[in-house]
């Protein structure tokens, strides 16, 4: 989450397939051999749906607050891939402002 506004993926979104790879990157690898890809993103859903001052693929809400009804795709190379856009009430500020919260830790930290 460190590099989410860097990276520009509060406006662009992450593959979910990318997401789950710096979250296993980042983790002891005996802790990542139990978080496969599903299971990261529904406990990620379940943390960003509950913290304030955060939306997850707000676009989709008007779809309802499932995960389901919040799925966003994306072409990559002509496939249509799952993309997260995860965004806090903080991004329209000048994003050299902004300081985010070190997001991945703290969803380690509810795990």
């Amino acid at each position: 989450m460190e590099r989410r506004v860097q990276l520009n993926h509060h406006n662009d979104g992450v593959a979910d397939y990318a997401l789950h790879l710096l979250f296993t990157n980042d983790v002891d690898p005996m802790v990542a051999k139990y978080w496969d890809k599903t299971r990261l993103m529904k406990a990620l859903f379940e943390y960003v749906s509950k913290l304030d001052g955060y939306d997850w693929n707000p676009q989709r809400s008007h779809r309802g607050n499932t995960m389901s009804d919040r799925r966003l795709l994306v072409s990559e190379d002509g496939v249509q891939k799952p993309y997260i856009q995860i965004v806090s009430d903080c991004d329209s500020a000048n994003d050299d402002e902004i300081n985010p919260t070190d997001f991945l830790s703290k969803l380690k930290e509810s795990i």
